[in-house]
């Protein structure tokens, strides 16, 4: 996933920093020395804490869709029912005000579920991250046997596994704080600010009557 804020055109991957052996490799690192688990000892807690994190990962994912999904519900209902109320003079402008908020709630709600459209670039530009054989557009621009060599590479040892399972962690994490709850955080500010123009343009409204 991209360090940029937008996330929408998915990561770009360098398979310069592709390794036959290891699936990818940190920019910078070199040989066994460069693994950061080289010297891990591979047992049960640390299979149990990767596996806990990766599963809080994907109940967070499933919680930001719920509350996309309800904001995106509650926003429609009120962009409706303003509009509908226009034609009453005493509430035109409230209601007009709260439907500009409730718009721009709604597009970040829809932005936070919206799946990407562009496809992945290949050695475009700076990379975001390394190649990664975990991440499914990653996986998707390779051809299956160079994919099926990087999994065997990552296969190979303790060390190549939990480096490309915390890497992925990491990615699926940064995706989450920077596209998912990002957008969340813009849609239901956006939401609470429109209640509150709202009422402040009413009382203008009755003042100025």
């Amino acid at each position: 996933m991209s360090r940029d804020e937008d996330q929408r055109g998915g990561p770009e991957i360098d398979v310069r920093h592709a390794d036959p052996d290891r699936g990818y490799v940190e920019p910078g690192s070199s040989g066994a020395d460069g693994v950061p688990f080289s010297e891990v000892q591979g047992r049960r807690s640390v299979d149990v804490l990767l596996q806990v994190m990766t599963q809080d990962l994907v109940t967070l994912s499933g919680q930001a869709d719920l509350k996309a999904s309800i904001l995106i519900t509650a926003a429609s209902i009120v962009i409706s029912v303003s509009l509908s109320a226009t034609r009453y003079k005493e509430v035109r402008w409230s209601v007009v005000v709260l439907s500009v908020f409730a718009v721009l709630a709604l597009a970040n709600a829809i932005l936070a579920v919206l799946p990407r459209g562009r496809p992945t670039r290949v050695g475009a530009g700076q990379p975001a991250m390394p190649y990664n054989a975990l991440y499914f557009a990653h996986a998707a621009s390779v051809p299956a046997d160079d994919y099926v060599r990087d999994i065997a590479g990552i296969c190979r040892d303790d060390a190549s596994l939990y480096e490309a399972i915390t890497r992925q962690v990491h990615a699926l994490a940064l995706h989450l704080e920077r596209r998912k709850f990002g957008h969340l955080r813009r849609a239901y500010a956006w939401f609470l600010s429109g209640f509150i123009a709202a009422g402040l343009a009413q009382l203008i409204t009755f003042a100025v009557r």
